[in-house]
């Protein structure tokens, strides 16, 4: 993974790194790096541009409705359909549903600004350093104001 240049006095305050991910934060801005299967990405914001950080969890929620809808169907259609088994595979067939909707799911850390935005994914890391991620960035950002 590459490395930060950094500029006149800027200090590195922190950095993250997780699977193909690094997350750097310094005294001036934001960098972040992914390299993954011929895929990479470098995107850079300034602290000054920074319009707004969150927290949060996306899932794909199509998993969810058919897990449903699975499950509707199995119950509907079991007493119509003369197939052996029908019940336990209709059921599997929702829990391989329902398992895909946690296994899709990612925790993430977004750092917008008004020109692009650093997704950054978190999952398995320890929800004391990502607020304390959050808090040093904000801390930063205030800083770097005056």
């Amino acid at each position: 993974m590459e490395e930060i240049v950094k500029f006149e006095n800027e200090v590195i305050t922190t950095e993250i790194k997780h699977k193909q991910q690094k997350l750097i934060l310094t005294s001036n801005r934001v960098r972040y790096f992914k390299s993954n299967w011929g895929e990479s990405d470098i995107i850079s914001i300034m602290l000054t541009e920074v319009c707004s950080v969150s927290i949060h969890f996306k899932s794909n929620i199509i998993f969810i409705i058919l897990t449903f809808v699975s499950l509707i169907l199995t119950f509907t259609m079991s007493e119509s359909v003369k197939v052996n088994n029908f019940m336990a595979i209709g059921i599997g067939v929702s829990l391989f549903f329902g398992l895909g909707y946690f296994l899709t799911r990612k925790h993430l850390i977004t750092i917008a600004s008004a020109g692009d935005k650093i997704n950054f994914n978190v999952q398995g890391l320890s929800n004391e350093s990502v607020i304390e991620f959050l808090d040093t960035l904000e801390i930063a950002k205030i800083s770097n104001k005056g």
